[in-house]
């Protein structure tokens, strides 16, 4: 099993972000960066929410 380097709280937002709300990873990131300043590679989007998938 992988693990992220983010928190559960991230984790659990990039997957809602994914699933819930079907934003692309380049909108999750401007998201993520612009409302709480957090930069997160596509790589890590991509671990999230196979792993909550």
């Amino acid at each position: 099993m992988e693990v992220s380097h983010y928190g559960p709280r991230l984790s659990a937002l990039v997957g809602l972000l994914g699933s819930a709300f079907p934003l692309s990873f380049s909108k999750t990131q401007a998201l993520l960066d612009q409302l709480l300043g957090v930069q997160i590679s596509r790589g890590a989007m991509a671990t999230i929410r196979r792993q909550s998938g």
